[in-house]
Parts: structure tokens; sequence; C-alpha cells
């Protein structure tokens, strides 16, 4: 049963397959001539001044960077796409190809069960792309790690690089091909199928990325305060590789303020010369008038780990659902 699963599916795997080793060789080909291009330490150097004085020396190296920075989005882009495409051209026509050929009906028929026919073939396209997305992830992971590149991992918990890490990419293909074998046992039409699971794996992590992953953790209040040297910034605004999710002006009891118009009144007027608003400190002045100054809502770098398994976990479980949903529509519709 295996060995006939394999020769249904064989061509779509083999084609996903190459995809994803044509993508890995090209995210491995730039971000090896980034590292030899320029040194790694100096770069890391770089990152840590806030990318300014030492790297604008660095022409070579910004240079490449500017360059290959535009085809490291459009590999982003397409190691994401790996899910989608998964649930479009392997998990949809899994079994709606067979009941558009009528073949089901062979299959049913002889002394293989619905269930037996289901994991077989469900366990052998969910083993192979997950496989893939998970490589695929790992180098996107690796790449910037082993060539030290503070800029990308700096990036990774925002979004397009949160994406294609290798826990979170693996959870979106789970679902996309839970979504096209779904798809395609419902509608039994293959392009149908296919539309459906590229429409929704697209705007399942979009939903998610915008009105889930924020509030997967309660963000912290980053609040910018003032003295005598200038604006100072507590550690989580000095975290790179922080997430900024909202900003704004906090109040004095440390919440985003709803409407800024009275915090920017107070900016402007605290923003005067020292003999315009009295003895007071800005700080002080800000607080006359009810607003602890500018802040931002973040979740720290140190949360990157856990939010791809927590989105992990949300997509696992949809996927679970829904193949669940799939077998016992076969065995109840099977003819």
């Amino acid at each position: 049963m295996i060995w006939v699963a394999w020769r249904q599916q064989r061509a779509a795997l083999l084609s996903l397959a190459a995809y994803a080793l044509v993508l890995i060789a090209v995210v491995v080909y730039f971000h090896v001539r980034l590292a030899l291009t320029f040194d790694p330490v100096t770069a890391v150097e770089c990152g840590e001044l806030g990318l300014d004085s030492l790297c604008s020396t660095s022409t070579e190296y910004w240079d490449l960077r500017g360059r290959l920075d535009q085809w490291n989005e459009y590999t982003r882009i397409a190691t994401l796409g790996f899910a989608a495409l998964a649930g479009a051209f392997i998990g949809a026509p899994m079994f709606a190809r067979e009941w558009e050929q009528r073949t089901h009906l062979l299959v049913l028929s002889q002394s293989i069960s619905a269930r037996r026919w289901f994991t077989t073939r469900v366990t052998l396209v969910l083993t192979t792309t997950v496989l893939g997305a998970a490589l695929l992830g790992f180098v996107q992971w690796w790449t910037a790690a082993a060539v030290h590149d503070p800029v990308e991992t700096w990036k990774r918990l925002r979004p397009i690089y949160f994406e294609v890490q290798p826990v979170a990419l693996v959870g979106y293909t789970l679902f996309a091909v839970a979504l096209g074998v779904t798809a395609g046992l419902v509608l039994r039409r293959t392009l149908p199928a296919m539309a459906v699971t590229l429409l929704g794996v697209v705007g399942a992590v979009f939903t998610v990325q915008k009105f889930a992953r924020p509030d997967y953790m309660t963000p912290v209040l980053s609040l910018e305060s003032y003295g005598s040297s200038g604006p100072t910034y507590d550690a989580y605004r000095a975290d790179p590789a922080r997430w900024s999710v909202s900003e704004g002006f906090a109040d004095l009891d440390g919440k985003i303020m709803a409407d800024n118009t009275a915090a920017y009144k107070a900016m402007s007027i605290c923003e005067r010369a020292p003999g315009e608003r009295g003895d007071a400190s800005f700080q002080e002045c800000l607080a006359g008038y009810g607003t602890a100054g500018p802040a931002r809502l973040v979740h720290p770098g140190d949360r990157f780990w856990p939010f791809q398994f927590i989105e992990f976990g949300l997509f696992a479980a949809a996927a679970a659902v829904l193949l669940a949903l799939s077998l016992w529509w076969l065995r109840k519709r099977s003819v």
C-alpha cells in the first residue's frame, strides 16, 4: 500500500523536493557570499553599534548586502510558499483526483479499508513535506547564525522573518496539507480544492500574524525617560531583537493612551527652553500633563522560541482537526 501511495504521489513530491533544494542552494549561496565579503566579527560589532559609524566605512559589505537583501526577501516569500504549494499541489489533488476519475470505487471495493487507504497516503505525504519544511526552515535559521548576521538575527521575531523559521514553517505545512486533503474530499474537484487551499493557507497565516501572535504573551511596556543628559531607554527598548506591536504615549499608570493629542501637546510645551517651563525637569513637566512619555508595547527577543512553538501548536491542532474531519467524511461518503 505504501508503494502504491508513493507511485501515485512521487511526481508531485519530487517536484516539491526540487523546489526546496533550489531554494536551499540560493539561500546558502547568498549567505556564503556575504560571509566571505566581510569579517563576521566586525559585522557583529557593527550591529552592536546600531549599524552606524563602523559600518558606514564598510562599503564593500553593505554594497553587497544591499544587492542581496532583495533576493533574501524573495527567498523568504518562496520559503513560506513551500507550505502553500504542498497543500495545493499535493494535499488537494490527493483524493479529489480519485473522485474525478472515479478510481476511488476500485480502491474502496478491495479489502483495504477507507481508514487504511486514508492514513497510508496522508502519512506518506505529511512525512515527506514536513521533512522538507523543517530542512528549509533550518537553513533559513542557520545561515543567519552561521555568518553572524546581526540584522537577520534581530528581525526573526518580526513578520515574514518569523514565518520562515523551522518550527512555525512545519506547523504551516501540516495545516496546508490537511486543509488540501479536506478541501479535496469535500469538493471532490481538483482545481476548486487547490484554490480553496491556497486562499485558506494565506488567509490563516495572515490572520494569525495580525490578530493572534501579538497576544501570545502579554507585551511589556518600553518607556523613554528623560533626564539632564536627554532621553534614556529601558532594557526592552535596548533589545535589538524586540518586536514592537504598538507605540504611542504612556499615561502615568503605564498604559498606552488611546488619544495622543494631549500627549503631543505636552511634548511640544515641555521641549521649550527651561526658562519657559519653570524649574521642573522634562520628565516632571510631562507628568504634569498626565503622560509618562513616548512608549511602545514590545515583545522581547527572547520570546522567539516560545512564540514559534505556540504558533506551531495552533496550526498543528488545526491540522489534526481537519484530518479527523476528513477521515470521518471519507468513511461516511466514500461512495
